[in-house]
């Protein structure tokens, strides 16, 4: 029963059926000879894909592209994780070649330990999908353990958690890939034209356009450990309305940790910080004796593993720090091990295998046999500073030299800071970790805040902008 295909003047499509069971046009009006008729298409094999040429719909005995990909598209839905597979398989391919990243482990034992670097754990799409207490468990037990011990580098990871808003976008994208490639294979089987392999190649590009754009904000937030009296606890760090710059999946995770506002994890170090962080300098326990010298393994591992400690990037920031503490003669270095200590309070080793006040290379640095020593317990003879300049000489430790007559007058103590600067939005949130800091060592800091506009401010805008955040923040507002 061939069907005659053409158009209405109200653009929908019409037909006449040859065996008289049907005659004349289809108007709009006409309901049951549509249906009659549409009953009779779907009866008819050789006349059963709608097309639209975009002027006019007509039947062909070819299949429309849509069609095709959505049959595939429900072959795709019968593979079970198919399109799951899919997403790690691109999340790995974005990810490639970054050694401090771990993609979707589903167990603690999956993340690295004792990797001298802040490694992101990206966890699997379903994490998001738990609920509240299944996370909190899930996320505390990769932060705590590695497979059935204790996580020794705990100060190093951080769990990268998806955005549940953008999983049901991201699978819809790639489960339509996945369609649109399997139509193409077999293009010679479905006889596919030139026009019809154009619209599966703007489907695709289409479709791998949404994909990007929902992997790039799959990950919005990182989830650190935090020591909370006496037990660890969660500290999500999330991008929220914070524009930015990076484009790649882990470049603006590592943009969130290491700048702005919510910067937990450090690119650099002082040298004194190591000092004062291993207590170099000062008594070692109950012990009258001060502790001179650190391995360099226990540096690396209270950094990476105590929580409280600056998260640095990975080992290269200490050893940086390391170089530049020897060259200005903050202490000494040797990676001959760990010799006896001396009566006179020195190392019992070559002066010569000992470097103090001189340039030290970064991969000079060894991590197995390397010890930092105070100036004073560098083995005779000493480092002479350059004239006119004193090594700077740790809190708590003696300087070298002959002791002087009688104790001299006590140093007073800075007990107040003061500080004033003019600053532009991206200075003040440079800015803003040291004065955190400085909050954090007193207490509390009192703020004055100073601007100028010469057509003066909007009050709606300041009230809403300004004013509320700042009271709602929990501040104590003068006046």
């Amino acid at each position: 029963m061939p069907i005659l295909p053409g158009h209405s003047d109200h653009g929908i499509p019409v037909g006449c059926v040859v065996s008289g069971r049907l005659h004349g046009p289809l108007t709009r009006t006409d309901g049951i000879t549509a249906q009659a008729c549409l009953k009779e298409l779907r009866d008819i094999r050789g006349c059963l894909y709608l097309h639209f040429d975009g002027v006019r719909y007509c039947f062909k005995t070819t299949p429309n592209v849509n069609m095709l990909i959505e049959q595939e598209a429900e072959a795709v839905d019968r593979e079970r994780g198919a399109v799951e597979k899919e997403i790690k398989e691109r999340l790995e391919r974005k990810l490639g070649g970054q050694h401090n990243a771990v993609i979707w482990p589903s167990r603690s034992d999956q993340i690295p330990d004792e990797q001298p670097a802040f490694l992101v754990a990206y966890l699997p799409i379903e994490f998001a999908q738990r609920s509240k207490a299944e996370r909190d468990r899930l996320a505390k037990e990769m932060l705590e353990k590695c497979g059935d011990k204790p996580r020794r580098y705990r100060n190093g990871i951080g769990l990268a958690i998806p955005d549940r808003s953008q999983i049901t976008p991201l699978q819809r994208s790639v489960r339509y890939l996945l369609a649109v490639d399997r139509v193409l294979a077999k293009k010679s089987q479905h006889q596919l034209t030139k026009p019809q392999l154009d619209e599966l190649a703007e489907r695709r590009r289409t479709e791998e356009g949404g994909a990007e754009s929902s992997f790039r904000v799959l990950y919005s937030a990182v989830w650190l450990p935090r020591l909370e009296d006496g037990s660890i606890t969660v500290e999500p760090v999330e991008i929220g309305g914070r524009p930015l710059q990076a484009t790649e999946i882990h470049a603006r995770i590592m943009e969130l940790l290491t700048s702005g506002p919510s910067q937990r994890v450090f690119g650099s170090l002082a040298p004194r910080r190591i000092i004062e962080r291993m207590k170099v300098g000062e008594a070692a326990g109950d012990a009258a004796q001060l502790r001179l010298g650190v391995r360099v393994r226990d540096v690396q591992d209270a950094f990476f593993g105590i929580l409280g400690f600056p998260r640095l990037t990975d080992r290269s920031v200490l050893s940086k720090a390391m170089a530049t503490g020897v060259k200005d003669g903050l202490f000494g270095y040797t990676g001959r091990g760990t010799p006896e200590m001396g009566p006179d309070g020195r190392y019992q080793m070559p002066p010569d295998q000992v470097v103090c006040g001189t340039v030290l290379s970064e991969d000079e640095v060894d991590l197995d046999d390397g010890l930092l020593m105070l100036p004073q317990a560098v083995p005779a003879p000493l480092i002479e500073p350059p004239p006119g300049s004193e090594p700077p000489v740790p809190p708590g430790a003696e300087p070298p030299g002959p002791v002087p007559p009688g104790p001299g007058p006590a140093a007073e103590k800075q007990t107040a800071v003061q500080l004033s600067f003019w600053a532009t939005r991206e200075q003040l949130f440079a800015a803003w970790n040291g004065l955190a800091n400085l909050a954090d060592a007193a207490g509390t800091v009192h703020v004055t805040v100073e601007a100028h506009k010469q057509d003066g401010f909007d009050q709606v805008w300041l009230r809403n902008a300004v004013t509320e955040p700042v009271e709602e923040s929990g501040a104590e507002v003068d006046g």
